[in-house]
């Protein structure tokens, strides 16, 4: 897994290899560069839409089971 992630860090930092490198780094249990590489990545405008839906149903849902 080590030389795959010098594979992907001596290419170029693109969002999809930045986010593979991330979870190598996870699965390496190299935590705090993970979470480093990973909130480098540059937003793409579809994920903060989804993770905003998401959280809103989450909301929801949870209100709706505690009446």
């Amino acid at each position: 897994m080590e030389v795959i992630l010098d594979i992907l860090r001596d290419g170029e930092q693109q969002p999809g290899s930045m986010i593979q490198q991330g979870e190598l780094l996870r699965l390496l249990g190299r935590f705090d560069e993970a979470i480093t590489v990973l909130q480098a990545v540059p937003p793409d405008g579809h994920s903060e839409v989804r993770q905003l839906r998401s959280k809103d149903w989450h909301e929801a849902a949870t209100r709706k089971c505690e009446s």
